[in-house]
């Protein structure tokens, strides 16, 4: 939802409608994208980039991350209820998609089916990062189709500001009765050392969907769930910037599945640990290194009325080390080696797929060449994955090379050009070779082929970027050509009773544009009325006029007005979602929908202007809307008028 906005936040990213007043007087140069290894501004970027925080993060902030970053151009969800949303990106998800936790794989089961959670999504997240588009060359193959980075905090980078700081949320909705609460805390222990803690806490009961939404009724059953995170970390924090830390956290799920008459519920839980570090070191050749390294064991279980049927395991492990070379003249640059272990096992009568390994690793070289009004920035990524499933007798190998290449052309000071070309590989997942047997949760029988080769992708970006002193506008236009891109097709044929659903490979181009504009219409960037209006679509079909692929997200269009001032921010919304009806073989057309959504923010206290209070309305009118996106449509629609009371804090 619109809520406060900055023209030159916008300025800076494609999909940044809305921040909060504390941030409105940065400069461009603060606002600093974590995900990559030179600490790049969004400005300084080719690709299109939002950054969520402050108040702009607490307006939108749902129980999933799919949810969370919805609204955002070029950005949908796979909505699998309340309980599980991973994002989609430019109508690409699951395991194109990689969602990060401080910079590393959640290392949990959310890209094998869509009804699952990804593990750590806490309430008490400091900041999320979206890069859109291929990442191939940061994060690996994973990120074909972008990467979200969820920022928690879990572990110092730096001293709290005077002895202890924190923030903290409450949060309730009427739609689901859902109640939430959410903190951190830091604090220092000497001159250089800091603890964190943080947790958060939510329980919501079956969701409510407008009269006709439904043949049953207006409750979609099963759809309740109870929610519980915690982490504790410590930190050694150097003068010169410099830190090493350690965190332990854990997550624990229990949510239900829409759809199944057996009332399936998910119980989910994982333990994860994080080591993360940096060195200022100021060599002739290497100016600094940073590195992470995550452990983490993960385990759900699907139950049938209240039965175990099928388990899933994953333990694993992640590792990167980033060596950022020291300025030479006009070039910049970074070099690093990523590694990950996976060991993925489901046990039990609807085991979809087998026991599995996977060792992957990885080594990328990051180049930036400034020349005068002209930025270059290109690399190469070199990757190789080992995929075992010893107990069916069957093993690949795969070995990609990918690359990139950007370039930002500053015109003027308010006017920018970007473009961006890439050539990335994919290899296939473990579950996409070897998938075969009965998915209750996704009401299908579905088929692996352990024949898939990786797939390859060759796409090019363009986009403007064009700010003044009372608007801005952003946009992107992209095309991308697959070879032997993998998806999950419907055959038409029936086993089990169940639809078959076959993982299979075919030649296809994806398009699209992302537009964003805001306007200050009265006042100032602090207090006045502004307008905000965004667009977004994608296009996805086989060549050789094979068809249209499945899912695809529709067309998205959004209008808002909002005024801002020192003591309140409200503000309303129209957010229309097209019809779908470039569908595939097999898959129906989705209806249109429009939402009004609304909000207000107060901050009543002059003497603590970090703490606001909240009201927030979703689907005002209680508007009937389908997700296209979703396994669950027709059982699961969106959810009906909600409206949502918060408390935020910050100290």
């Amino acid at each position: 939802m619109y809520s406060r906005t900055s023209l030159a936040v916008l300025a800076l990213s494609l999909a940044s409608p809305a921040f909060a007043q504390e941030h409105a007087d940065k400069t461009l140069d603060e606002i600093i994208v974590t995900s990559t290894p030179l600490n790049k501004t969004r400005e300084t970027l080719s690709q299109g980039v939002s950054v969520l925080t402050g108040a702009d993060l607490n307006t939108r902030m749902e129980g999933t991350i799919g949810e969370t970053l919805v609204s955002l151009p070029g950005v949908s969800s796979t909505f699998f209820g309340p309980g599980a949303s991973r994002p989609i990106i430019r109508g690409l998800g699951g395991d194109r998609v990689e969602v990060l936790v401080n910079g590393l794989g959640a290392i949990d089961a959310s890209t094998v089916s869509p009804d699952h959670a990804v593990a750590g999504e806490s309430l008490s997240v400091k900041s999320v990062e979206v890069i859109r588009g291929p990442n191939t060359l940061l994060y690996g193959p994973s990120a074909i189709g972008g990467v979200v980075n969820i920022i928690d905090g879990r572990i110092p980078m730096e001293m709290p500001e005077g002895a202890v700081e924190g923030r903290a949320r409450l949060t309730y909705g009427t739609n689901a009765d859902e109640r939430t609460a959410a903190g951190g805390v830091t604090f220092g222990l000497g001159d250089q050392f800091a603890a964190h803690a943080e947790g958060s806490w939510r329980k919501a009961d079956d969701y409510h969907v407008p009269a006709g939404a439904l043949p049953g009724g207006k409750v979609v059953e099963h759809s309740a769930l109870k929610d519980k995170t915690g982490s504790a970390g410590f930190s050694w924090i150097g003068d010169d910037g410099s830190y090493l830390g350690a965190a332990i956290s854990r997550t624990d799920d229990l949510y239900g599945v829409p759809g199944e008459e057996e009332g399936v519920q998910i119980d989910l839980g994982q333990t994860r640990v994080d080591l993360m570090g940096q060195a200022n070191m100021g060599g002739s050749l290497i100016q600094g290194a940073k590195m992470r390294f995550a452990w983490a064991d993960y385990k759900h279980a699907e139950l049938e009325d209240g039965e175990t049927g099928t388990t899933f395991h994953n333990k694993g492990w992640q590792g990167r080390l980033e060596l950022v070379q020291q300025p030479m003249g006009n070039l910049t640059g970074a070099m690093g080696v990523q590694l990950k272990y996976r060991n993925f096992d489901s046990v039990g009568e609807e085991a979809v797929a087998p026991h599995s390994k996977t060792t992957q690793y990885g080594v990328f070289l990051l180049e930036e060449y400034a020349l005068g009004a002209v930025t270059v920035q290109g690399g190469l990524r070199l990757d190789h994955a080992d995929i075992d499933a010893n107990d069916i007798g069957q093993s690949r190998d795969f070995t990609a090379l990918s690359g990139s290449i950007g370039a930002i052309w500053d015109l003027t000071e308010d006017v920018a050009l970007t473009a961006h070309l890439s050539h990335t590989r994919r290899n296939p997942t473990a579950e996409e070779l070897y998938s075969s047997g009965p998915h209750l949760a996704t009401g299908a029988f579905e088929q692996g082929d352990a024949l898939l080769g990786s797939e390859t992708a060759n796409g090019i970006e363009g986009g403007v970027r064009l700010h003044g002193e009372r608007w801005a506008l952003h946009g992107q236009v992209y095309y991308t050509d697959y070879a032997d891109f993998i998806y999950l097709a419907d055959t038409g044929d029936e086993e089990d009773g169940l639809p078959v659903r076959q993982f299979a490979a075919t030649d296809a181009e994806f398009y699209g544009f992302e537009a964003e504009g805001d306007l200050v219409l009265t006042g100032t960037l602090q207090e006045g009325l502004h307008l905000h209006l965004q667009a977004d679509t994608v296009r996805a079909s086989m060549e050789g006029g094979n068809g249209h692929l499945p899912r695809i997200p529709p067309f998205t269009g959004t209008a808002g007005l909002a005024y801002l001032s020192p003591l309140f921010d409200a503000g309303a919304e129209v957010a229309y979602t097209a019809k779908q009806g470039r569908v595939a073989e097999f898959e129906e057309p989705t209806g249109d929908h429009t939402f009004v959504n609304a909000h207000l923010e107060v901050r009543p206290f002059q003497a603590m202007p970090d703490l606001a209070l909240g009201l927030r309305v979703r689907n005002l009118f209680n508007t009937i809307g389908y997700n296209h996106t979703s396994f669950l449509k027709a059982v699961a629609p969106q959810p009906g008028r909600d409206v949502r009371f918060s408390v935020n804090l910050a100290f």
